[in-house]
């Protein structure tokens, strides 16, 4: 849901166990067993009563989703703003904030509440790489890849801000770049040997970059280490 992917969200959440609305976790299943189904409205109404007392904030993150599918962006801040008033502390509120501005279109606010975000939690990823997005946006790669580099000075075995790292790179092109795109996706592999994403990266990259024989050769070195993993 932090990247953007509402509809993958909410198909995740589909996957809960069997309903008991007498405990909030089941009372959130229900809600998406509802949605899924396509009673949304009903479902999105038990949301609401499972976000009211769900301290695991699973309910939110969901309620925010579901609105966010919807394109329901005013209900979504809603949202929104009962999560932050639980957690007033927590980044991923002003993060989630940070989206739906986005999404309506609202550039400088959206930023403004991603550097809230930074501002109580500097390790938090995903609002340091949706400000890296928006610097890509408005075509400031070169801030975009100075916050990253920044981010990664602090926490050099971040995966997916090394392939953030990596893909901002590949997107500038050139085949000077292409050694120190490897060299990125490889230290993501090495952060995390045994996930598939970084591997499954690296593999993309070179045949992007018509380099078969190296694709091969990693997708053959990723088996060897997570054979059963089908990606």
């Amino acid at each position: 849901m932090m990247n953007g992917d509402y509809a993958e969200a909410a198909a995740y959440f589909a996957k809960a166990g069997l309903p008991n609305p007498s405990d909030t976790a089941n009372r959130t299943a229900l809600a998406v067993n509802l949605v899924a189904k396509g009673d949304v409205e009903r479902g999105l109404r038990e949301l609401e009563l499972a976000a009211a007392n769900d301290t695991s904030n699973r309910a939110d993150l969901l309620l925010i989703a579901t609105h966010m599918q919807r394109r329901e962006y005013a209900k979504a801040l809603k949202a929104v703003d009962a999560f932050e008033k639980k957690e007033p502390s927590n980044a991923a509120p002003h993060n989630l904030r940070g989206a739906v501005q986005f999404a309506m279109r609202d550039v400088a606010a959206a930023r403004r509440s991603f550097d809230r975000a930074v501002e109580l939690n500097p390790g938090y990823f995903p609002a340091v790489d949706n400000l890296a997005r928006l610097d890509v946006a408005e075509k400031k790669p070169d801030l975009a890849r100075q916050r990253l580099e920044a981010f990664l000075e602090k926490n050099p075995k971040h995966r997916d801000a090394l392939l953030a790292s990596a893909n901002l790179l590949a997107a500038q092109g050139g085949s000077a770049k292409a050694a120190e795109v490897t060299a990125l996706i490889k230290r993501a592999i090495a952060a995390e040997p045994n996930e598939a994403a970084p591997r499954l990266a690296l593999i993309s990259y070179h045949l992007r970059t018509k380099e078969p024989k190296k694709a091969v050769t990693a997708a053959q070195e990723g088996l060897a280490v997570i054979p059963n993993n089908q990606s």
